[in-house]
């Protein structure tokens, strides 16, 4: 009984061996969605690879280099040619202009003041010109003061780093513009006089006109202004200047005196 229900296994067994080695024999046949038959052969069967080559990259095109300069520099345009030929244009010198009625210093204005004597009043005996005021005649500031002598004259004394002289009798200070920086009073003062203009060089090294305006024995008032400044060394360098000067063409003189007259044809 056993036998005869694995008898039929065995065959379906064999039917199912012999229909795999059918298929192996004759390949896998497909249908395609339209019907058509396709082999499953090898890739012989199929004909040449369809896959792309990969394919080379394109050639880039040679150019020329060219120099190229950054920034760019542009050159700049010729000048144009001149409408009348002639020689180039000469700049003038500096010229500065000089105004016809300069106005005045304002440093020179003129100022009024009264000094007492120096005995009598010693607080208002002394003057101070760069403060512009009245000071002691002792006062370490005082450029200029009053005294009034036994022998009834009136002088004005300056300190001894300060010079003084009388250069004479004038109109107006306003209308003295020079003067010689020598020829200073050896005893630093001098005689008051009415109407005499004096120059004061003080020890900043300023010069100061003073003139005077009335005169009493124990009294003067004057006008005073700012003139100008020079160093007194700049001014002790021209005076040996000019002395050399001066000495030289003495020798000269004298050489010429020595030799005689000459004579030409």
């Amino acid at each position: 009984m056993n036998r005869l229900r694995i008898f039929p296994i065995i065959v379906l067994a064999f039917a199912l061996l012999a229909n795999a080695q059918d298929k192996r024999e004759t390949g896998n046949n497909r249908t395609d969605p339209k019907g058509e038959e396709k082999s499953s052969g090898s890739s012989k069967d199929r004909g040449e690879d369809r896959t792309p080559k990969p394919q080379p990259p394109p050639e880039v095109p040679q150019t020329k280099p060219v120099g190229v300069t950054y920034p760019p520099v542009v050159p700049p345009p010729p000048p144009a040619a001149p409408m009348f030929p002639g020689p180039p244009p000469v700049p003038p010198d500096v010229v500065i202009a000089h105004r016809p009625n300069p106005e005045p210093d304002p440093r020179r204005k003129i100022f009024q003041a009264e000094l007492e004597d120096c005995v009598e009043s010693p607080l208002k005996a002394g003057y101070d010109f760069g403060a512009a005021k009245v000071v002691s005649c002792e006062d370490s500031t005082v450029d200029i003061y009053l005294s009034h002598a036994p022998n009834d004259t009136t002088y004005f004394l300056v300190p001894e780093d300060t010079d003084i002289k009388d250069i004479g009798d004038r109109r107006t200070i306003a209308e003295i513009r020079g003067f010689r920086p020598r020829n200073w009073s050896q005893t630093h003062a001098a005689p008051v006089v009415a109407g005499h203009v004096y120059v004061i060089w003080t020890y900043s090294n300023d010069f100061y006109l003073v003139q005077v305006k009335d005169v009493q024995s124990d009294h003067v008032s004057f006008d005073w202004a700012w003139h100008s400044q020079l160093s007194r060394k700049v001014a002790e360098a021209a005076v040996q200047k000019a002395l050399e000067k001066k000495q030289q063409e003495a020798e000269r003189d004298a050489e010429r005196k020595a030799r005689g007259p000459v004579f030409g044809k």
